[in-house]
């Protein structure tokens, strides 16, 4: 005898005999089987464990298959119930049908057709478990996904696609439209679309700008494969959509920052080449190395400083109390004269800042700020290679720490 697929089994009859030869029989080719006399005894195993068929006898005193099988069936839809009786009549069979029975077995039966029966309705089981497993799936899908019928009528969508198009419900889509994949904003952008399918059957992640129910767009990426039966012709299309309309105003976000950054790169190294040219004519013009080197950097922090009101003599001020706080620490001569040196220079890395980064009135982005903090290491910048420096570039390096 062939081994059957394994499933789990519920039998009741009331006569004993009969209930205990079905499950031995059972349980020889493979099935999980658990039997009952009395019909009640099998609803509480019901509330505690899952069966995939349940045979029930149609008389029994406490309860008839009938009643039992509706029972048993509000507790688990999936559950396929047979109905054996003595009495195979239209009537019966109509009344078993009508409380949801798979079918009926009528007494004698043959042992092989019983078998059969189960097998084929574990079958059917299976597949109604699947198919509400794809409905849901299909219903709840952050994805718009959708049917179309050939020459192009939407023949089923999902909540997600209504959704994204602006729809209350998919059968609002489905009525009102025909012609999904939506209205294309760019001008034939749908033949193009067309085209692409017909010559490779699957098109993936196209993206194109749509217009949704209310007139507004959106921009969407979709997914559409052809379904054609043996003989090649097309039953229909298959697609998803997804709104991608968030991540191209990302897109947009990061070129314009780009360009913000390429320009403030531009701006930064034009104030570095007019910054050495003011150096190189001041350094050319005095003949003490010190006091040139001083003055040469206080002129040039007013000009940083004096580039807006609210700067200006910051610098000098600066050093004054630099100078004052290091004769207090008893500090020697040349220390002194660096710090001096230090603080008039402190903030000259601001020339490669442009002025409207300096001056915003609103607050500074993260971008903003983190181009702000580098004014000190372009200082340093302009100030290394020579050896007075030595000392007075630290300084101005950390200066903000």
């Amino acid at each position: 005898m062939k081994r059957a697929v394994s499933g789990r089994v519920l039998v009741v009859d009331d006569e004993m005999d009969v209930m205990t030869s079905l499950c031995a029989i059972l349980s020889e080719v493979g099935y999980e089987v658990v039997g009952f006399t009395r019909s009640r005894d099998a609803l509480e195993i019901l509330k505690k464990q899952s069966f995939d068929v349940l045979l029930a006898d149609l008389d029994m005193p406490d309860m008839n298959g009938l009643e039992l099988l509706e029972k048993a069936l509000g507790g688990d839809r999936y559950l396929l119930g047979f109905i054996i009786t003595g009495k195979g009549t239209v009537q019966t069979e109509m009344k078993a049908l009508g409380v949801g029975a798979f079918d009926v077995i009528v007494k004698p039966f043959m042992f092989e057709v019983l078998r059969m029966k189960i097998s084929r309705a574990l079958e059917v089981r299976h597949l109604r478990k699947g198919e509400d497993m794809l409905r849901c799936i299909f219903e709840n899908s952050p994805e718009g996904i959708y049917l179309n019928a050939p020459g192009e009528r939407c023949i089923m969508a999902n909540n997600a696609l209504a959704r994204i198009f602006g729809y209350d419900s998919p059968n609002e889509l489905v009525l009102t439209r025909d012609d999904l994949p939506l209205r294309y904003v760019e001008p034939g952008r749908r033949e193009k679309f067309l085209r692409l399918l017909d010559k490779r059957d699957a098109v993936s992640a196209l993206e194109s700008q749509v217009f949704r129910k209310d007139g507004s767009t959106i921009w969407i990426s979709e997914d559409v494969q052809v379904v054609r039966d043996t003989q090649g012709r097309v039953n229909y299309y298959r697609g998803t959509v997804r709104d991608i309309s968030g991540k191209k105003r990302e897109e947009a976000v990061q070129r314009e920052s780009e360009r913000s950054l390429c320009i403030w790169a531009e701006n930064a190294e034009r104030s570095k080449e007019r910054c050495f040219d003011v150096i190189d004519e001041l350094c050319a013009s005095y003949t003490d190395l010190e006091e040139n080197i001083l003055s040469l950097f206080t002129t040039l922090s007013n000009i940083v400083d004096g580039r807006r009101g609210w700067m200006r003599g910051h610098s000098e001020k600066v050093a004054g109390y630099a100078v004052k706080i290091a004769i207090e620490m008893r500090l020697d001569e040349g220390e002194i004269q660096d710090i001096r040196l230090a603080a008039i220079c402190h903030d000259i890395g601001t020339l490669g800042l442009h002025d409207s980064l300096i001056d915003k009135p609103g607050p500074l982005t993260e971008e903003e700020y983190e181009m702000i903090k580098q004014h000190p290491a372009q200082g340093v910048t302009i100030l290394q290679g020579g050896e007075r420096f030595n000392d007075v570039v630290p300084l101005i390096r950390h200066h903000h720490e």
